[in-house]
């Protein structure tokens, strides 16, 4: 029984299992060239797979579930993050591409925060007007059911804040 449950999820999650061994792979790439001869390639290559690669296997894995928005928002994260991997990987003397990409990382961590900041106050909003389940909500904000449980926990701790300090 367990082992089938397991078959189920790598087979529905398999980004899960790919993207890590992808990474390792970019990692041990990274360690392994001289950066003062192939250098410019090697980084044209991990941004292809950070920014390309990655973004696309994503939405191979998970375009059926979730929503277009979701996905987007998503592959965007996934690219952005992405970059700052690269950016850790190749050393700082031999980046010539990733200077250029500095405007994408912060237009994609202002959109990221903007997406964030409006799950919040949805979480919040919905807390604070009625007793919602933690399934409602990741079906409401698109948010993993983890993350929304996790959401949950924050947004009632806040609200018995918000009560404690009514009350003094």
């Amino acid at each position: 029984m367990r082992i089938e449950r397991l078959k189920h999820w790598s087979a529905s999650n398999w980004f899960a299992l790919v993207a890590p061994a992808l990474v390792l792979v970019a990692w041990l790439a990274s360690r392994s060239i001289p950066w003062a001869d192939h250098g410019a390639a090697m980084e044209a290559a991990l941004l292809l797979d950070a920014c390309v690669t990655l973004p696309v296997l994503y939405a191979l894995c998970y375009a059926g579930p979730l929503p277009l928005w979701q996905l987007a928002i998503r592959m965007i994260g996934i690219a952005c993050l992405g970059i700052y991997g690269v950016s850790c990987l190749v050393p700082a003397d031999a980046q010539s591409l990733l200077p250029s990409f500095g405007w994408g990382r912060s237009i994609g961590l202002a959109v990221l925060i903007l997406v964030e900041l409006r799950i919040f106050l949805a979480v919040v909003r919905a807390v604070f007007k009625t007793e919602v389940t933690a399934e409602q909500l990741a079906i409401e904000t698109g948010a993993p059911p983890l993350l929304a449980k996790l959401m949950m926990l924050e947004a009632r701790m806040w609200k018995s804040l918000w009560r404690f300090f009514q009350r003094r």
